[in-house]
C-alpha cells in the first residue's frame, strides 16, 4: 500500500529542506511541497531557485524526483476573520511574525487535512507559543486557530542538530546550498531576520564574512550616533 505523502511548506531554507532531504534520504517517504510567493519580499526568486537547484541534486544523488512544489501567490489566500482575529489577539500579547497570519489562511485554504509541515524549530521564537498550545495555556485557543492547520515535525531539533543529522546521513553538501536571506542580493546580508537569527543560532559561517561585518557594523550603529556619510561608506564597502 502506498504511503501518504508528507504536505511541506518548502521555502528553499535549512529548516524545511532539511525535513525535505531527511524525508528522501533517511525515510523514503514521498512528499508534496508548497511554496507562497511574497511578491513584496525580494527574496522569492532566490528561494524559488533554491528548490530547483536542491530537486537538481535530489535528482542527480538518488535518481528520485522531488515533485516542483506547489505553487500559490500570497494574493490568492482568501480572508478569514477567524485567523485574522485571533492573529490580533496574539499580537497583543507576545511578538508574532506577520506572516503567521497568511501562513494560517493559507493552511486553512490549500493545506490537507491532517496538516501542512511546518518547519519551526527549538530556538524559533514561536517554540514557546507552540508548547503554550500544547499545555493549554492561556493563549492556547488563539493559538490552535492560527497554527492548528499545521504539524510541527523539527519542533524539538536547533539547526545545529539538523547538521549533525544530516553529516550523518550524507546530505549536508546539499543542504549547504539552501538560501535563507530576505534580501535578493549575491550573498546573505547579515542585517535581515533570519541572518540574525543564523548567527545567533550558531549558523553564522553561512552568512559568510561580509554579512558578518554589516551585522556588527549595524549593532553598532543602534548604539553609536555615527555620521550619515560613514554609515553610507561602510555599506558601500560591505
Amino acid at each position: 500500500m502506498a504511503q501518504a505523502p508528507a504536505h511541506l511548506l518548502w521555502t528553499g531554507g535549512w529548516d524545511s529542506t532539511y525535513r525535505l532531504l531527511d524525508l528522501v534520504f533517511v525515510r523514503d517517504h514521498p512528499v508534496r511541497t508548497y511554496y507562497v510567493v511574497d511578491e513584496g519580499r525580494p527574496s522569492h526568486q532566490k528561494e524559488i531557485g533554491a528548490t530547483d537547484r536542491i530537486s537538481a541534486a535530489v535528482r542527480a544523488r538518488t535518481g528520485k524526483e522531488v515533485p516542483k512544489p506547489v505553487i500559490v501567490n500570497l494574493t490568492e489566500i482568501a480572508p478569514d476573520a477567524e485567523v485574522c482575529s485571533a492573529f490580533e489577539r496574539l499580537v497583543s500579547h507576545l511578538y508574532l511574525g506577520p506572516q503567521y497570519e497568511w501562513l494560517a489562511r493559507f493552511a486553512h485554504q490549500f493545506g490537507p487535512e491532517d496538516g501542512l509541515e511546518l518547519c519551526i524549530h527549538r530556538d524559533d521564537r514561536v517554540y514557546p507559543i507552540l508548547k503554550s498550545m500544547r499545555s493549554g495555556g492561556p493563549l492556547a485557543r488563539d493559538t490552535s486557530v492560527v497554527f492548528g492547520g499545521f504539524r510541527f515535525p523539527l519542533l524539538e531539533l536547533t539547526k545545529l542538530d539538523m547538521q549533525d543529522q544530516a553529516v550523518k546521513a550524507g546530505f549536508a553538501d546539499i543542504l549547504e546550498t539552501t538560501w535563507f536571506c530576505h534580501r535578493g542580493g549575491r550573498s546573505p546580508c547579515g542585517t535581515c531576520a533570519p541572518c540574525r537569527y543564523a548567527i545567533a543560532e550558531g549558523m553564522g559561517r553561512r552568512v559568510g564574512w561580509r554579512g558578518r561585518l554589516r551585522n556588527r557594523a549595524s549593532l553598532l550603529r543602534r548604539r553609536l550616533p555615527l555620521p550619515r556619510a560613514l554609515v553610507t561608506a561602510a555599506d558601500r564597502i560591505l
